[in-house]
């Protein structure tokens, strides 16, 4: 008896294992927010970098929010219209990754242009700085350049109501 146990939870323990993988994978891969938040980000500073359209010295002085985006990039483009919203609060800037320059000039012009300023990160090295997983990603950042917030994957208006409104309220301009 206890061998038929061992044998079945040989089988179940590796398969519930790789169910768990799986669902968490196909959530990040589908844009599904899994929390998104981190009050622990990765780059808890400022990193000092420089792309073309973009500085660290445009980002310091005042709260702004700093998202990565493609033209290529679904869940992007189902945060467009938050990103729209947020800028009525807060200065939004955004890192274009590895994108051609028409296909993102098209994209703002059809969905239009929610970006204080753009910088363009041509291969990536912005983003590996920052340390983003995945697009989107956006950081808030204080006015001091500290990271107070950063979000994996698609900011939702729940996500603009209840986590980035309420830290800037707490800011000071």
């Amino acid at each position: 008896m206890l061998r038929k146990i061992l044998r079945r939870l040989l089988f179940i323990v590796p398969f519930l294992a790789l169910l768990a993988l799986l669902t968490v994978t196909a959530a990040r891969l589908l844009g599904v927010s899994t929390g998104g938040l981190s009050y622990a980000p990765s780059v808890a500073v400022l990193p000092d970098f420089a792309v073309p359209g973009l500085s660290d010295e445009d980002l310091r002085g005042k709260p702004v929010l700093v998202s990565f985006f493609a033209s290529w990039c679904l869940p992007c483009l189902a945060e467009h219209p938050v990103l729209t919203e947020a800028a009525k609060h807060v200065p939004v800037y955004g890192v274009n990754f590895m994108d051609k320059d028409e296909d993102r000039t098209e994209f703002l012009i059809r969905h239009g242009n929610p970006y204080t300023k753009i910088g363009i990160d041509t291969n990536g090295a912005a983003a590996i700085a920052w340390g983003v997983e995945g697009l989107p990603t956006s950081f808030l950042l204080d006015a001091k350049g500290k990271v107070i917030y950063q979000h994996d994957g698609p900011l939702t208006e729940t996500d603009l109501n209840h986590a980035l409104l309420p830290l800037l309220q707490m800011e000071p301009r």
